[in-house]
């Protein structure tokens, strides 16, 4: 491990600081402001519905998003503010943010496999893949992790100055699950379009946040890997944002509930939330038996 505090480079760069102590905030200001605008059909969707699985995703991936970008801030403007910094500790943040990116990426995954796993009427031999590439994934993650913080070259502030090339095998492996999860479903939709599944809002909604999340996720790791390879490592920055995650698991589960009823009512019944608690990943059933299911489709 190359620490530029034993090797007589003192000098850190005050806006690697302010760069990170930005990216948290703007971390934890995106993650409120979801919590804001989500607080109402939060409410009906969500708190009051039974208890699921879904359920309990949601409220690991909101309030744990928001805890840990609180105690990633607080971290940042305290520990890690008072150059140089404990070996130790920055091992600690290290540890603290590959923690919080592999429990939020894990949630977003989780809710796109049972997705997958639903459009395949729960099909055991897709479900065991499903599940292999995510603990792969997992492991793989953990095993990096420990393997190559520890060695990492980093400065007196905790910024890494140069990007290790096992970070090329995490990437590759997010992007093995995220090939497979999102073929998966693409091969499913196009098999199953003369059955007229195009027509069906709810596969239609699947397709779309599948898609959206898969592109994103390479067009990140296109900008982002060249740039920290080629110009500058941009770790501090990025896992400061990866928290945000936290609102792309709560609005997959959000968009399924609000495809059923868009304009939830003071008047509902208090099992409200129930009535559609996202049938697509909780049931086996049919999807021939969402055809035609809209936003005004009756409560009944």
């Amino acid at each position: 491990m190359q620490l530029l505090r034993e090797t007589g480079d003192p000098f850190v760069p005050d806006f690697d600081l302010v760069a990170r102590k930005c990216a948290t905030l703007v971390g934890l200001v995106v993650i409120l402001w979801d919590v804001l605008v989500s607080c109402r059909k939060e409410y009906y969707f969500i708190f009051r519905s039974p208890k699921t699985r879904v359920k309990w995703l949601y409220l690991f991936s909101r309030y744990y998003g928001v805890a840990s970008q609180i105690a990633a801030l607080i971290f940042v403007l305290g520990p890690l503010s008072k150059v140089p910094v404990k070996p130790r500790t920055c091992e600690g943040w290290f540890y603290f943010q590959m923690a919080n990116n592999m429990s939020l990426l894990g949630a977003v995954e989780i809710i796109l496999v049972l997705r997958v796993y639903a459009l395949y009427q729960n099909n055991l031999i897709v479900g065991g893949i499903l599940t292999f590439a995510v603990l792969l994934e997992i492991a793989a993650n953990i095993y990096n992790s420990i393997h190559n913080i520890p060695h990492l070259d980093y400065n007196a502030a905790c910024i890494i100055i140069n990007t290790p090339k096992e970070v090329l095998r995490t990437v590759g492996i997010v992007l093995f699950t995220q090939c497979t999860i999102w073929g998966l479903a693409l091969w499913k939709y196009k098999k199953c379009l003369p059955d007229g599944w195009v027509d069906i809002p709810v596969v239609t909604q699947v397709m779309r946040d599948g898609g959206s999340f898969f592109v994103g996720i390479c067009a990140a790791v296109l900008v982002i890997i060249p740039i920290s390879f080629r110009v500058k490592n941009l770790a501090h920055v990025v896992f400061s944002l990866t928290s945000c995650f936290s609102v792309v698991a709560c609005r997959l589960i959000l968009n399924m509930h609000y495809l059923r009823q868009p304009e939830p009512s003071e008047s509902s019944e208090s099992d409200y939330g129930s009535v559609f608690e996202l049938e697509i990943i909780e049931s086996g059933h049919s999807l021939e038996s969402f055809r035609g299911f809209g936003s005004d489709t009756p409560l009944s």
